[in-house]
C-alpha cells in the first residue's frame, strides 16, 4: 500500500540526487503538533477519535510523522532504502 503523495517533487525525495543516499532525518518540527501524515491515511486516532498529533518530521520529505512507528513504517512503504534513513533526536 503506497501512501498518496503531497507533490511529486517530495514523492521523489532522497533519489537521483548525487549517489541517492540523502539522509531522511527525524527532526522536531518548528510547528506544534500536526496530524502524523502516516497516522491519518491508515486511521489511527486517539481514544477520543481524534487524529494522533506528532512535533516531529521528516527533514528531507518535510512530512510530519510520529516517531514510532510511522516514520520507518513511511519510508519502508514510500521505498525509501533502509540504509538512508537515519534518527536525529
Amino acid at each position: 500500500m503506497l501512501i498518496p503523495p503531497i507533490g511529486y517533487e517530495k514523492w521523489e525525495c532522497g533519489f537521483g540526487k548525487e549517489d541517492g543516499a540523502i539522509p531522511h532525518l527525524l527532526m522536531k518540527a518548528d510547528a506544534h503538533g500536526k496530524v502524523c501524515r502516516l497516522c491519518k491515511f491508515k486511521g489511527r486516532t486517539t481514544a477520543r477519535g481524534s487524529y494522533k498529533q506528532t512535533r516531529f518530521k521528516c527533514r528531507e520529505c518535510d512530512v510530519s510523522l510520529c516517531r514510532m512507528p510511522c516514520f520507518l513504517e513511511y519510508h519502508s512503504e514510500t521505498g525509501i532504502p533502509a540504509a538512508s534513513v537515519l534518527w536525529h533526536c
